[in-house]
């Protein structure tokens, strides 16, 4: 990976290399940020709903408890009222009448009535089942021993006089009763009230009217046995018994149910009674579908994450424009140091400002120019003084000649590897190219390199390192053609010269270069004198695009550099800007 990426930003402009890391940085804030306010805001939906759903099934457990209180005292008031004992016998109109003004105070009552002792209704509201018998009725068997309340349950023997509900369900009842004492303190009958359980839905919806619509919150009452009493139709209890006892010794909040399509959380609290009522094990259970309750926290997430979007296009765009900024005066000192020795017009480099490292470079670059002008204003005057000598020692003229051919020789070598230097090379470098340039005959350049040559000098010394260059350099001697040439460019860096050769011929011929190296040239002595010395070469053929053999050397260099970066020991090629349009094409 670290491999990829240097070589990735080896082709990219450092313009585009600030905007990418800025996009980077900048993905990440926005995205830790959007993860981060959306797990907060979650954790608080769940806290907030988990509160809420608590507090309405608990409202709801203790509104039925309290209902059911004051109905169970109404219902054993109006028994055990002295004022009305002894009216209990009279005729049914009588008793009708006090009745039916409890059932007006309390029109939650569907129906209440006196059943004698042998269950035959004697007086009862709007008249109905008076004479019936009720007899086989929990609720009169129970009333003759004692307060009674009897557990929801269909209609039966009142279905039909009743008729439908106001929303069309069936009626349904929760039976209040008492026995009816005499003068002297005997039963003399039940007195029975049916509390329409429309109540316990009207007690829902109360509660629930504040609650937003959209938030899909449904209260549920259960039976003790976890069936359904007020909520969906279902075949079966929907919780298991040990969450009902729990709700019962305390209530569960935080729940989620997955049952069903989506997961929903729930909260149950359980009826206790109130005394005398003692309950009849009642669980409420509130609901509200976990899509619904976190519905605030996605849109959150989904807000920061629109406006990060927008404000990380809008600083790559800006980190873009302050880029160009930056980098312009590079960009200056590239261009203009690429045209000296190209362009006779440009001589020197102008001062170029914009940052302190372009300050530096500048400065730098135009010291090295100065240094340059003065080798080759020394040069200049070596020549003109060379030329006076010879013709004032015209006598001497061929001894002189000799010596001279033979000092251009011997300037023209390296003294180390005995091969050419630079100067010897540029002058086979300059008849190679203007022969490419007339006749377009293959033309190809080898970069060679030591691997780790530092670690050899830093590990033998530096004698070691002379004995490795010269070994190197006889080496590539012999495994050349001899129309080749090659020169030691300074250190451990090695250029050939290769004429009438195509790619093909010149990877081959590094190939070979490269293994001959890797045979035969060794560092050390004694037990380190099998340590192999490899090298890394770089191959670049001349293009018709290319300006000069520099062109062409520099490729090679930028695929020694690849083959460097590749892991050495090596041959990496470059082609020309021409062979890849043509390769593309």
């Amino acid at each position: 990976m670290p491999r990829l990426l240097d070589r990735l930003a080896n082709r990219l402009t450092l313009r585009t290399q600030w905007t990418l890391l800025a996009v980077a940085v900048c993905s990440v804030t926005v995205g830790l940020a959007a993860a981060t306010s959306a797990w907060i805001a979650k954790r608080e939906a769940l806290e907030l709903t988990r509160d809420r759903l608590d507090t309405l099934a608990g409202a709801l457990a203790d509104q039925l408890d309290n209902g059911m209180f004051e109905r169970f005292r109404e219902v054993q008031n109006l028994a055990r009222l002295s004022l009305v004992r002894g009216r209990w016998s009279e005729e049914p109109l009588a008793v009708r009448e006090v009745l039916e003004q409890l059932q007006n105070s309390l029109p939650n009552y569907a129906w209440i009535g006196f059943a004698r002792l042998d269950g035959t209704v004697h007086a009862a509201t709007q008249g109905m089942l008076e004479g019936a018998s009720v007899a086989e009725r929990p609720w009169f068997g129970e009333g003759l021993k004692g307060m009674t309340v009897q557990d929801v349950h269909p209609a039966k023997l009142l279905a039909e006089k009743l008729g439908p509900s106001d929303d069309g369900e069936p009626f349904r009842f929760v039976d209040v009763a008492a026995p009816v004492l005499s003068e002297r303190g005997t039963v003399m009958g039940v007195l029975g009230a049916h509390l329409s359980w429309t109540w316990a839905r009207d007690l829902s919806r109360q509660l629930l009217r504040p609650v937003d619509g959209k938030a899909a919150i449904e209260l549920w009452v259960l039976a003790s046995d976890g069936s359904v009493l007020l909520g969906p139709e279902s075949d079966s209890p929907p919780f298991p018994p040990d969450l009902l006892a729990r709700a019962a010794d305390g209530g569960a909040a935080g729940l989620v149910d997955e049952s069903g399509p989506e997961p929903v959380m729930t909260a149950l609290a359980g009826t206790r009674g109130l005394a005398p009522y003692p309950g009849l094990g009642w669980t409420v259970v509130a609901r509200q579908p976990m899509s619904t309750a976190l519905a605030s926290a996605d849109r959150l997430f989904w807000s920061i994450l629109t406006v990060g979007s927008l404000a990380l296009l809008l600083g790559a765009l800006f980190v873009w424009r302050t880029a160009a900024r930056v980098t312009s005066p590079l960009r200056r000192i590239v261009e203009t140091a690429d045209r000296i020795g190209r362009d006779p017009s440009v001589r020197s480099l102008e001062r170029i400002g914009g940052s302190l490292d372009a300050v530096v470079l500048s400065s730098t670059l135009r010291a090295l120019l100065r240094r340059l002008g003065s080798a080759e204003a020394q040069a200049t005057s070596a020549a003109r003084e060379r030329s006076v000598a010879e013709a004032e020692a015209s006598r001497e003229a061929k001894r002189l000649s000799d010596q001279l051919s033979a000092a251009q020789d011997l300037a023209a070598r390296d003294p180390l590897t005995g091969l050419l230097n630079r100067r010897g090379f540029a002058l086979y470098a300059e008849d190679a190219w203007k022969g490419y340039q007339r006749h377009r005959r293959p033309l190809a350049v080898l970069v060679i390199d030591i691997d780790h040559f530092k670690a050899i000098n830093d590990r033998y010394g530096h004698a070691t390192g002379d004995c490795v260059l010269s070994g190197l350099g006889a080496v590539v001697a012999r495994t050349l053609r001899e129309t080749d040439r090659v020169a030691r460019f300074g250190g451990e860096e090695f250029v050939a010269l290769l004429r009438e050769t195509e790619q093909e011929g010149a990877l081959t011929l590094a190939e070979r270069l490269r293994h001959a190296v890797e045979d035969s040239v060794r560092a050390g002595s004694g037990t380190d004198a099998d340590d192999v010395v490899t090298v890394s070469l770089g191959v670049a053929v001349a293009d018709p695009d290319d300006r000069d053999l520099g062109d062409v050397i520099e490729r090679a260099d930028r695929a020694l550099y690849a083959a460097k970066t590749g892991g050495r020991n090596r041959v990496a090629f470059e082609a020309g800007s021409a062979v890849e349009e043509e390769a593309a094409a």
